[in-house]
């Protein structure tokens, strides 16, 4: 989903108390991908569908069998829901494992806390003992190219500073 389409979000899917919030969290998390990023997407949806269905919940629609009890209804719903949508966008996002599968092999993108869980989640996917040695390409101070040849694929991925977390693009190409 392109980012644009993420600001125009709230204005729709934020009607529906409880439900609407939880479905944006999951949207913004797995869209966006990185925890900050959603972090903030989801902070300023939460906002904008706050105020605006709170505003014209308490100001233009009058219930009144629930008389006074109705607008702390909608400002509580609302905190609940904004609640869960950072919650779940953030959670989504900064602790989810996204795998695509191409013709030419698998791209998996996770988060790690440090460079040394990397090696224990690709332990997983290939076996490191028939791997060459790491080859370090630095693009910036935050960006990390590193690459292995194994016996029939070639590992390559990509570290990035996400956060106080790394964002790493694992790509198993076969050879």
């Amino acid at each position: 989903m392109q980012k644009k389409y993420l600001l125009l979000l709230p204005f729709v899917i934020w009607w529906f108390p409880l439900v609407g919030p939880v479905i944006e969290g999951f949207i913004i998390g797995y869209s966006s991908r990185k925890a900050t990023e959603s972090l903030l997407y989801s902070l300023y949806s939460s906002v904008i569908g706050s105020l605006l269905t709170s505003f014209i919940l308490i100001y233009f629609i009058k219930i009144p069998l629930l008389g006074n009890f109705f607008p702390f209804l909608v400002i509580l719903l609302n905190v609940i829901g904004s609640i869960a949508c950072i919650a779940i966008s953030y959670l989504m996002s900064s602790r989810g494992v996204y795998a695509t599968i191409t013709p030419s092999g698998t791209e998996i993108q996770f988060h790690v806390n440090n460079m040394d869980e990397i090696d224990n989640i690709i332990k997983d996917y290939v076996d490191l003992s028939m791997c060459s040695k790491p080859t370090y390409k630095f693009i910036s101070d935050d960006n990390i190219e590193i690459s292995r040849d194994c016996s029939n694929v070639r590992v390559v991925y990509d570290v990035k500073r996400d956060g106080k977390k790394y964002l790493v693009t694992l790509k198993i190409e076969s050879l």
